[in-house]
């Protein structure tokens, strides 16, 4: 991530806040904030989402606080999902690099998210930028299903079949 990929912009939102724009594979707003336990997430987080800065496709919006050496509290809300989750790898990544690039942090950065997990983040920070950025945490299942593809592709020909169908 080429350190001109960050984007800092002032007085988003009618909250007026501050923040660095930068894109991980999404884009994502990420905001210093001193109280993260009592901010209203989904409120903000939406109206942050939405903003004109961010037209027309949006961003996802990061919460951060820094609560030790190389430690930071994350709480996002994602674009798609459009709520407050319990993690966000990219969001993770992006968190890490802007606080990294904001106040020196070094590799590895561990982030403290909502669900109560630890993610790390490690990275190489060079003089115009991050590169070998990896993200480590625990995978849990939390969902499975079975898709039965006929099913499916039967479902979709009948939507596509009223599609075409003229209407007089």
């Amino acid at each position: 991530v080429n350190r001109h990929a960050f984007k800092k912009l002032a007085s988003v939102s009618s909250y007026k806040l501050t923040g660095v724009l930068v894109d991980t594979g999404s884009p994502h707003f990420v905001v210093e904030s001193a109280d993260l336990k009592d901010l209203d997430v989904p409120a903000v987080g939406k109206e942050i989402r939405h903003d004109a800065a961010f037209a027309p496709i949006g961003c996802n919006v990061n919460f951060v606080s820094i609560i030790g050496d190389r430690e930071v509290r994350i709480r996002t809300y994602e674009r798609g999902v459009e709520a407050e989750t319990l993690a966000c790898g990219t969001g993770c990544v992006a968190s890490a690099i802007v606080m990294a690039q904001s106040h020196n942090l070094a590799s590895p950065v561990t982030l403290n998210v909502r669900s109560g997990e630890q993610l790390l983040v490690r990275f190489q920070q060079k003089d115009d930028g991050f590169s070998d950025i990896w993200l480590e945490g625990s995978a849990h299942v939390h969902f499975t299903g079975v898709l039965h593809y006929n099913s499916l592709f039967n479902r979709l020909a009948d939507s596509f079949e009223l599609l075409q169908t003229p209407i007089h």
